[in-house]
């Protein structure tokens, strides 16, 4: 295939993903447009036997294409990659144990030409063996379930929406645009963020385009291994969206605006999480840890900030207080620092 006929290009990040991974390839084959379509496979060095299963992919059809990194550096790293290798007009990110509908990338594709966007999105579900449904944010926030552009600016609801997966962007949009490959939790904020304050058109969909598996017991054992190496990519994330903010948005209101809603939703969603995991470890140094990088990071937030999220400070502030009830004395002498 030219790359001048390639219309998309799929990204697959893999490490060990032998369970689900032919499920994903199958959604992918089956698109209705998949004989326009390149789909990268990057392998990062597994263990298991996805690379086995994506070789026979790639020989079996032209658009698999299998590509491995010299060693485990990540999915930052893999999907680098992949957009270094990219030929396609337009880029789709995909996980290697979710999948999407038949018609997913036919329906984007047409979209982005139709409206003339840098980026089409849609709507997301989440499943497991058990059941499915629509992802949380789009019962919280009905309107990104909407059909029509959306503008970062006007609906920062968008913000709830920092998954790489599940859009399809402009090559060209991407072209200065690389996740950091020394962050390893939460690596997509910087990235989608970063491509939805550049693009000058998103257009979003009324349809499911992505489908999500859910396995929280495996996330649940992520967060719990080591809090405080979590808590520290929380941390870099937050400071390199900042960076990005003064850089796009030269409004300081605005700037400072659009930011709140965004730590609004990493205080709730994130850091949160994080600092409880490692609250309740039954490692008193992981307590005291997480508790001093949460308590070292909130004395460099900038002052305007505190004030217009003081409410998500303190409904934070409030429960690790509650947590402390529970804990060693060490740890709860720790947590009332936040009463200072």
């Amino acid at each position: 295939m030219r790359a001048s006929d390639i219309l998309i290009t799929v990204i697959v990040p893999m490490y060990n993903a032998e369970e689900f991974l032919e499920y994903t390839l199958e959604s992918l084959s089956s698109q209705t447009i998949f004989r326009d379509v390149e789909i990268l496979l990057v392998d990062d060095c597994s263990t298991d036997d996805t690379l086995s299963i994506a070789n026979r992919y790639a020989q079996r059809y032209q658009q698999f294409i299998l590509l491995r990194q010299d060693h485990n550096k990540g999915v930052s790293a893999a999907r680098n990659l992949g957009l270094d290798q990219a030929k396609g007009q337009y880029v789709f990110f995909i996980d290697a144990d979710d999948t999407i509908p038949e018609r997913t990338l036919e329906i984007m594709y047409q979209a982005a030409q139709d409206k003339q966007a840098d980026v089409i999105t849609g709507i997301y579900k989440r499943f497991d063996s058990k059941s499915e449904s629509v992802m949380s944010i789009f019962h919280q926030f009905p309107e990104l379930a909407n059909e029509g552009y959306i503008s970062i600016c006007e609906q920062p609801q968008l913000f709830y929406s920092v998954y790489s997966w599940g859009k399809l962007y402009k090559r060209e949009l991407l072209a200065q645009i690389r996740y950091f490959e020394d962050i390893s939790y939460c690596e997509d904020h910087v990235f989608t963020l970063n491509a939805l304050l550049v693009a000058e058109r998103i257009y979003n969909l009324p349809s499911v385009v992505y489908n999500y598996r859910t396995r929280e017991e495996s996330l649940s054992q992520s967060i719990y291994k080591d809090p405080a190496k979590n808590m520290r990519y929380l941390i870099k994330v937050v400071e390199r969206l900042k960076g990005i903010f003064d850089t796009e948005i030269p409004n300081p209101v605005n700037k400072n605006e659009m930011f709140s809603v965004y730590l609004s939703r990493v205080l709730h969603w994130n850091i949160w999480t994080v600092v409880s995991h490692g609250l309740l470890s039954t490692r008193l140094t992981v307590r005291h840890n997480i508790i001093g990088l949460y308590l070292d990071w909130l004395n460099t937030v900038d002052e305007s900030l505190k004030v217009t999220n003081a409410r998500d400070f303190e409904i934070v502030r409030y429960r690790i207080l509650q947590i402390s009830t529970v804990l060693d004395s060490k740890s709860a002498e720790l947590c009332h620092r936040l009463l200072k």
